[in-house]
């Protein structure tokens, strides 16, 4: 009988001091919400399966998976991964930053 787990991919921020405010680069993500829906469409529809066709499961699924990305990439639009951390401690709420507006 084989494992029930599936892998997961674990990523880090990676910390980069710049100034007095904490800058993270973390990963990329699509803005779903700003999608050029009808292009996404059409492209996915232009896509052939005989361009990725392949006896190779794994291969095929990899060639798919890459057009596919390479479409999502022209029609929706991504975050630039930068997330600007000023209060990353669990007990900092909006009465101490109103206290510190108020200084």
């Amino acid at each position: 009988m084989g494992s029930d787990h599936h892998p997961q991919q674990v990523s880090l921020l990676n910390y980069i001091a710049q100034g007095t405010e904490a800058q993270f680069s973390g990963e990329q993500k699509f803005l779903l919400e700003k999608a050029n829906w009808a292009q996404y469409r059409d492209l996915c529809s232009d896509l052939s399966l005989a361009d990725v066709h392949s006896q190779d499961s794994n291969l095929f699924c990899n060639i798919l998976t890459s057009k596919i990305l390479s479409i999502a990439e022209c029609s929706i639009p991504v975050s630039s991964g930068k997330v600007k951390a000023r209060y990353r401690v669990p007990w900092w709420n909006e009465a101490c930053s109103k206290a510190v507006q108020a200084r």
